[in-house]
């Protein structure tokens, strides 16, 4: 969607990036946000909270920053020509379904557990 320009015309090129941006961000707050909002709920200690956010920023830059060194060595290997973006726009959309399915469909087994036993520990005893 971003390597294909449907139109020259202005207004509707407009209307066309209005469109892909407003479902960009919606899918980023809906990634995002349960993300984010996750640190307060593993711990109720400051310290451990600054710990975990640091920890997580810190993969976080650090695999942005593995990503664009590993993107310039697999696009180095497309020899130069007018077909370069369109080419990098179809690797791209080969590579991200099978990550996409690889995060979403496997859970860890830490995220497992961790459900599990919130799960036994709010809920509420049986009288017999």
């Amino acid at each position: 969607m971003q390597w294909i320009v449907p139109t020259q015309n202005p207004t509707w090129l407009f209307i066309f990036y209005v469109v892909v941006a407003l479902l960009f961000n919606s899918f980023y707050t809906a990634v995002n946000l349960p993300y984010t909002a996750l640190t307060p709920e593993l711990t109720q200690d400051y310290d451990d909270r600054t710990k975990l956010n640091s920890f997580r920023f810190s993969f976080s830059i650090g695999g942005s920053i593995l990503s664009l060194l590993l993107a310039q060595a697999i696009f180095g290997l497309i020899p130069n020509s007018g077909a370069v973006p369109m080419a990098r726009g179809d690797r791209c959309d080969r590579i991200s379904p099978p990550c996409f399915y690889l995060c979403l469909g496997h859970p860890s087994p830490l995220s497992v557990h961790a459900a599990i036993s919130r799960n036994h520990t709010t809920a509420a005893p049986i009288n017999c």
